[in-house]
């Protein structure tokens, strides 16, 4: 049996405290609520269960670099994102679990993917941890799991390539490893905004993202994305899906550099081109996440917290067409609800 995270989780699961999830200081004030949030999305995952008690025993009081944000919400974060994904666009199917695992190692894989890299444990003490962790699947998935974070963990530069190439060459071994690492960039774009380490020196910190995501996103030359989904077909929905949303997040960080202060000469690889094509994918995508995980909600809330009124414009374009296609969405869905219901009674 292919285990899977829980299937429209939002709404499957305390939906009065996705209100509660509204941005992300609602996610620091609820901290203990969204860790409970998150552990439901992959209850029926032991390995992944395992490894988030794990998790959240290292984190236990720490906080990120900003001091506010709690240490493991970056990884429920990606939980959460990725249940969304996966009742979207599903590729753990039976016919690559055998290769690749379940869903409990796609999962166990996002809350560890950061550990080695950050040193908060070696592997040795992660797989000893996890080693006794019951399931008749999981030395399967424990070996996939560890596959994974191998693949996402950064190596020394060598000769003839970077840390960071090195690093896409690694993702294309493994397709849960490759979307995880979409999942993780994505998740990356979303909280520059407002970050002195990255918006000092003109936002030199959100040019260079911008420089790398062009490079080993985007462009139609190097486009590992496309490689990844010629190389794993069966991913192909969830793959395109992420690189639509973060071509969403790019086209509003592109935006929000070219309108700050002493930015007018602002050139990058790629051009500014049209929200509209990224829209309703993203919008799609994200549909099962609280407003307070939500990658543009949250960029947005950033610009507008920001307060310069160069954003504004921007913002009133992009809130205007993400409602527009969000009730355009929710009546179509209706509709087919209603159809659905009408042939039943039939």
């Amino acid at each position: 049996m292919v285990m899977t995270p829980v299937k429209n989780f939002k709404a499957a699961f305390l939906p009065s405290l996705t209100t509660r999830f509204a941005n992300e200081a609602a996610l620091r004030d609820y901290r203990g609520e969204f860790a409970a949030y998150t552990a439901k999305a992959i209850h029926k995952l032991p390995l992944a269960s395992a490894a988030n008690r794990f998790r959240l025993s290292k984190a236990r009081g720490r906080f990120r670099k900003d001091g506010n944000t709690p240490a493991e919400s970056h990884e429920q974060r990606h939980i959460i994102t990725a249940n969304s994904l996966l009742n979207k666009h599903d590729f753990i199917i039976p016919a690559v679990v055998d290769k690749y695992g379940t869903a409990d190692a796609f999962m166990t894989g996002i809350i560890l993917h950061d550990i080695p890299e950050d040193r908060i444990a070696s592997t040795v003490m992660l797989k000893r941890h996890l080693h006794h962790t019951n399931g008749h699947r999981n030395g399967k998935d424990r070996k996939q799991a560890f596959l994974i974070v191998d693949c996402l963990t950064r190596k020394a530069k060598t000769k003839h390539r970077s840390v960071r190439d090195r690093q896409m060459k690694q993702l294309l071994r493994h397709p849960y490893a490759f979307i995880i690492k979409q999942i993780d960039w994505c998740d990356k774009l979303a909280t520059m905004i407002g970050v002195p380490h990255f918006e000092d020196n003109n936002m030199q910190g959100i040019i260079k993202v911008l420089e790398e995501t062009a490079r080993y996103f985007l462009d139609t030359n190097q486009r590992y994305a496309q490689r990844a989904m010629r190389t794993f077909p069966f991913a192909r929905g969830a793959i395109k899906a992420m690189d639509n949303v973060m071509g969403l997040q790019y086209e509003i960080l592109l935006r929000y550099v070219h309108a700050a202060p002493g930015n007018d000469g602002f050139k990058i690889r790629h051009p500014i081109s049209s929200f509209d094509r990224f829209l309703p994918s993203t919008i799609q995508t994200l549909e099962c996440v609280p407003r307070g995980v939500h990658y543009i909600h949250n960029m947005l809330d950033r610009i507008e917290a920001a307060g310069n009124p160069a954003h504004q414009e921007m913002l009133c374009e992009i809130k205007g067409k993400f409602s527009a296609i969000e009730t355009s969405l929710q009546t179509r869905t209706v509709v087919v609800s209603r159809a659905l219901t009408s042939a039943t009674l039939i």
